[in-house]
């Protein structure tokens, strides 16, 4: 679903936000253990593609619609969250994301993207 393509993406961002903010000592590298990073680069890029591509199909969304979903997603705040934050009630915060996932599922460069993963 385009809910679970949408979650990696949210979950990806959440694990190089806290890579890039770690300070962890840096040893010098083994070159034994070094590995072709060309998979890696090409995943950088796609994903690269794929966030503009949901960026895009974000601005489509009603501005209610896509804060909410924004909250949820990229912030990592909980459906109660959001609600409690916000003022809505919790019924129309899950209604909202939930007609916003269907609205990206809908928009044809996402629902590429997403069968271009199965």
């Amino acid at each position: 679903a385009a809910s679970t393509w949408i979650y990696r993406i949210a979950r990806n961002k959440k694990i190089d936000y806290f890579r890039k903010k770690s300070t962890g000592e840096v040893g010098i590298p083994d070159e034994t253990l070094i590995e072709d990073d060309a998979d890696g680069q090409f995943e950088q890029i796609a994903e690269a593609q794929e966030t503009s591509a949901l960026a895009k199909a974000l601005e489509t969304l009603p501005s209610e619609q896509a804060e909410l979903l924004s909250r949820s997603f990229f912030r990592g705040q909980s459906h109660a969250e959001i609600a409690k934050e916000t003022g809505i009630a919790l019924g129309t915060v899950k209604s909202r994301i939930r007609l916003a996932l269907e609205k990206l599922g809908e928009h044809s460069t996402i629902k590429d993207l997403w069968e271009a993963r199965r």
